[in-house]
């Protein structure tokens, strides 16, 4: 009998095997590239500092008794920018507005012609397809972005809303 030399079997078994290996790691790679840019920009749209300082300038509007005068405004223009009227830190750039939406979806055409980043527009666009505007008419909304050498840094912005809910 002739024995067949089984080189080239281990050969084409080695080529299988790693094309195989090869697609499970590139599917794995993919599955995870997604979940994880889903999970960054959920954490910069629900960044827990930005909302406790979100609820300290709502805080400081009531303590002030401002909130009623911006709530009358915000009726009359749709949106109310409020950052201008509590100093922030040195080292952040806060836009806080107020928003009137009447119980209904807003999106980013709610600012007109008010200067925000892309990314704030990009937030709120967000905002009108993953909660429930029927529940209050009023909400605060708020990009906190560092600032790295006087100018903001804007793939560090943070963002949050706030209900806001008049009794």
């Amino acid at each position: 009998m002739i024995k067949m030399n089984d080189k080239g079997f281990m050969m084409a078994e080695l080529v299988v095997v790693s094309s195989i290996v090869l697609v499970v790691l590139v599917a794995m790679y993919t599955s995870f590239n997604k979940i994880y840019s889903i999970y960054k920009s959920r954490i910069g749209y629900y960044d827990v500092t930005t909302l406790y300082r979100l609820g300290f300038y709502r805080d400081v509007l009531v303590y002030n008794n401002t909130i009623e005068g911006l709530k009358n405004n915000a009726v009359s223009s749709g949106i109310v920018e409020i950052t201008n009227s509590i100093p922030g830190e040195d080292n952040v750039d806060d836009k806080v507005f107020m928003i009137y939406n009447n119980k209904k979806k807003i999106d980013s055409s709610i600012f007109g012609s008010i200067n925000v980043s892309s990314t704030f527009k990009d937030y709120v666009d967000y905002l009108k397809d993953s909660i429930d505007f029927s529940n209050f008419e009023y909400m605060l909304i708020m990009e906190r972005c560092d600032l790295n050498g006087g100018s903001v840094d804007i793939d560090s912005c943070n963002y949050s809303y706030l209900e806001i809910i008049f009794g």
